[in-house]
């Protein structure tokens, strides 16, 4: 980016502030402005209402100031839009979802549900820019997710909140109906939640939190090693098996792919480190416990949902309009739902096919693969610390499949929907960067 010395100003403020949007991601602090009516009885539910959050001020902030350092020539570079291909497949999935919107039952949060989508293609669109550093934005990412971290594991060890509601903490405790927690023996354990609205979203940050400090470790910054140990343990806090699942998918592709000495002694250290936190903190029965799948019901819950998804697809093959799963679901089923049992289905890949249809799943679908093919072709021709960024990329991509595949906020609730985009970005930045 060409910028004039003398006026720096709102090119800055326009990164600044954009920076802080993704720091923010992970505080659920937010106004809930729109509510579909789904129970007689009045109960709220999330999923069928539309919030506008903190990170949304900073976001649009970021927008304004770039466009008046467009205006006021600071930012002479040429507009980018990435990969074209990859940018048509992004502008079919908003196309796909603004049709669904004539099959939802709710119009209204339909169109607020679009309206998002728009506003994260913003944060795909900054990055491509470069009006933002990339190693700065994966740099924010990780001291981010790294206070999350912190915040996780005090809140284990107190099995409750620690006050900072103004952050956007919730209230939880082990007592707390429908808070995630184990039951071992005849004791409930809580998992954290950091700030985040559930403790699975805080895990899938925390798995690529993991893998983005990773990567500042193969660059030779050993200042992150105690927060990759800080990560790993906020992780392993989670008991998030999804999450355990997609960070070692990302691992056998890391080893697949990588062609150069991979780093035992490191990886020994890790290990090593884990299996002390393992032993400190008293956590093999609750690990086993959770290993062993003892909350059948669980797993019975989302075997449950899954057909639900099922029959909605042969009902709908065009969609049942975006943001209104948890409106019509009890009308693809017998069964009673319990108004806490109103969530989509866990695989944003159904949850994607029953709201936008079968179309808005090919492109979604077709950018994934593009996205994998166009990394795996980059490492190939790149070297040094570019080659390993792209490396680190193709494991998190393999991640986030994962992830997207035994649940559904990567689609369904605003942190995981901007950490779709937010990661879309970044390979997309990565594909029109320099081989170096």
């Amino acid at each position: 980016m060409k910028l004039n010395p003398g006026k720096l100003r709102f090119a800055t403020l326009a990164k600044f502030f954009f920076y802080t949007f993704v720091f923010f991601l992970p505080f659920n602090i937010n106004l809930i402005i729109y509510t579909a009516p789904v129970f007689s009885t009045g109960i709220f539910n999330p999923y069928s209402s539309f919030f506008i959050y903190i990170a949304d001020f900073f976001l649009i902030f970021a927008l304004l100031f770039w466009a008046v350092a467009i205006f006021k020539k600071e930012y002479n570079e040429e507009i980018r839009y990435g990969n074209p291909f990859v940018f048509m497949l992004l502008i079919l999935l908003v196309v796909a979802a603004e049709i669904s919107v004539f099959f939802a039952r709710d119009n209204i949060l339909a169109i607020l549900t679009v309206i998002r989508l728009f506003e994260f293609g913003i944060v795909y669109f900054i990055i491509q820019n470069k009006i933002v550093s990339l190693q700065t934005v994966i740099n924010v990412f990780i001291a981010s997710v790294s206070l999350q971290a912190l915040i996780a594991i005090m809140q284990f060890l107190l099995q409750g909140s620690l006050n900072l509601q103004f952050l956007g903490e919730s209230v939880v405790s082990p007592q707390t109906y429908g808070a995630a927690k184990m039951a071992v023996a005849d004791d409930a354990v809580m998992r954290p939640y950091g700030t985040f609205p559930h403790t699975n979203i805080l895990a899938g940050y925390l798995v690529m939190a993991i893998l983005f400090t990773f990567y500042k470790l193969l660059k030779k910054e050993t200042i992150v090693f105690p927060l990759l140990l800080l990560q790993i343990g906020a992780l392993i806090l989670t008991f998030s098996r999804t999450a355990l699942l997609a960070l070692i998918i990302a691992w056998f592709i890391y080893i697949s792919v990588k062609n150069t000495k991979i780093p035992y002694k490191l990886i020994l250290l890790i290990l090593t480190c884990i299996l002390l936190f393992i032993v400190v903190f008293n956590l093999e029965n609750l690990i086993y416990s959770r290993l062993i799948f003892n909350d059948i019901s669980n797993l019975n819950e989302r075997v449950f949902y899954f057909n639900l998804g099922k029959a909605i697809l042969f009902a709908a093959p065009f969609g049942i309009g975006i943001g209104n799963f948890t409106l019509v679901m009890q009308n693809f089923t017998n069964a009673k739902i319990a108004p806490w049992d109103f969530q989509p289905v866990h695989n944003i890949y159904m949850l994607m096919v029953n709201e936008i249809g079968i179309p808005g799943l090919v492109v979604f679908s077709a950018a994934i693969i593009t996205f994998g093919i166009y990394l795996f072709r980059k490492i190939k021709k790149t070297h040094s610390f570019q080659k390993q960024l792209n490396v680190i990329l193709l494991c998190s991509l393999g991640a986030y499949i994962v992830l997207g595949m035994f649940d559904h906020y990567l689609f369904s609730l605003y942190q995981g929907l901007v950490l779709t985009f937010l990661l879309f970005g970044i390979y997309g930045r990565s594909l029109t960067e320099e081989n170096h």
